[in-house]
């Protein structure tokens, strides 16, 4: 029996413009009803995660940065483990020498730095367009011109998007200069700084613990290089059709892609039918 599934938000659960469809949101809440906890695993920050269980009209686990800051349905705080403010300062003096694009990532929202575009991703305005449909304001991410060297408190991640140099040299630069970070992809414009306890294979072991759920009990999908680790710990993984081939040889079973409802297809397909012989 499935007694977690946990999801990966873009390139996953929501579509390329990063919206819910309303038969992926039903299928997730008859999974919820036939005994399975609910677990959104993003590299998103809180603020651009929790409101997709408003949509499902369910609540559930949230890990979001990556598994930096965990919530239980009930709101409590599992896990909030930010970057000390001094790194933070070390970290952002080098990536703007270097001539970076980069944002930090809060538990209220995203502050940019002066060299990230103008421009708002089409996801964030969607998600604030869906939160404002339930009553609730979501800030959009802003962009601050002083941001290098500033001790800024309670950031999750840093996101690089981009700069003087490839994502790549980026990549060597912070791992040669910060050797104890961890720095992966999670996308292919997207370099994200963590600090090592967190991924989101160890936000999903945090929540197993919560619940006391063992490995094969628990079921995960994911699209990206990034969800390997989340993969690697649950007893069936599932990569949707839009993933990559590295990431499709870690799984036990590809879905549809993203755009196809993928998710909601496996969902009714093989979960489901799971759940109820076990009951």
């Amino acid at each position: 029996m499935i007694r977690l599934c946990a999801f990966d938000l873009d390139g996953t659960l929501l579509d390329s413009h990063g919206i819910l469809s309303a038969g992926t949101a039903k299928a997730v809440r008859e999974l919820f009803r036939s005994g399975a906890a609910i677990a959104l695993v993003s590299g998103r920050p809180p603020c651009y995660t929790n409101g997709f269980f408003l949509q499902m009209g369910i609540r559930g686990f949230s890990a979001s940065s990556n598994g930096a800051f965990i919530t239980s349905p009930s709101g409590d705080i599992i896990r909030n483990n930010p970057f000390p403010a001094q790194l933070t300062a070390e970290l952002t003096v080098m990536l703007e020498k270097h001539g970076a694009r980069y944002a930090l990532q809060t538990q209220s929202g995203i502050i940019g730095n002066r060299a990230a575009s103008a421009s708002i991703s089409e996801r964030f305005v969607n998600y604030r367009s869906m939160m404002s449909s339930f009553g609730l304001d979501v800030r959009l991410p802003e962009t601050v011109s002083d941001i290098g060297g500033r001790l800024i408190p309670d950031v999750l991640k840093i996101a690089v998007t981009g700069g003087n140099l490839a994502l790549t040299e980026y990549r060597s630069l912070i791992s040669s200069s910060f050797p104890f970070l961890a720095v992966s992809f999670s996308g292919d414009t997207v370099l994200d700084i963590n600090l090592p306890s967190d991924s989101k294979g160890s936000a999903l072991v945090a929540i197993a613990e919560v619940l006391d759920v063992c490995m094969e009990d628990i079921c995960c999908f994911g699209d990206y290089n990034n969800d390997i680790p989340m993969f690697r710990h649950s007893g069936f993984s599932i990569a949707m059709g839009n993933a990559g081939d590295a990431v499709k040889t870690e799984v036990d079973f590809i879905a549809k892609t993203n755009d196809e409802d993928g998710v909601a297809e496996t969902i009714r397909r093989i979960l489901l039918p799971m759940n109820r012989n076990e009951v």
